[in-house]
């Protein structure tokens, strides 16, 4: 199920953690290989952090900071805009169907600019003519 096309003006981050009920015990490489196989993902995933606590990764001291929402559980959502602004945060029970229009109206939002290719061209697409898949398709 795909929310929104991964593309320059969209894309989901994931950071795999062991921190809440230890069910995330494995290597990168077998956490990765996993999501792929069953879930066919598609986007980014990191090697696996802290996101809470004293060893708590970086960007997620931030999302926290900017957001004041403090996961307690796995899975949480964190909706961030082209300047590094957190927008929206959700709980682990917050389907990707609940938060559709929310990343569809930061899209909107954005203004029309270059936009980087993958060969590190610049190309001049409107941002608010993302590739998106409707709700309907979900």
């Amino acid at each position: 199920m795909t929310l929104l096309r991964y593309n320059q003006k969209f894309n989901v981050l994931a950071f795999p953690c062991n921190q809440f009920g230890e069910q995330e015990p494995h290597e990168d490489e077998v956490i990765l290989n996993f999501a792929k196989t069953n879930y066919a993902v598609e986007f980014p995933m990191f090697s696996k952090i802290d996101v809470i606590g004293e060893n708590a990764h970086p960007a997620f001291k931030n999302l926290i900071n900017q957001s004041s929402v403090h996961p307690d559980w796995n899975f949480y959502k964190y909706l961030v805009d082209h300047n590094g602004r957190v927008l929206k945060a959700w709980s682990t029970k917050t389907t990707v169907e609940e938060i559709f229009d929310s990343c569809k109206a930061a899209l909107d939002s954005i203004p029309e600019a270059s936009v980087p290719t993958d060969q590190g061209e610049s190309s001049d697409v409107p941002l608010s003519q993302a590739d998106v898949v409707s709700k309907d398709e979900l």
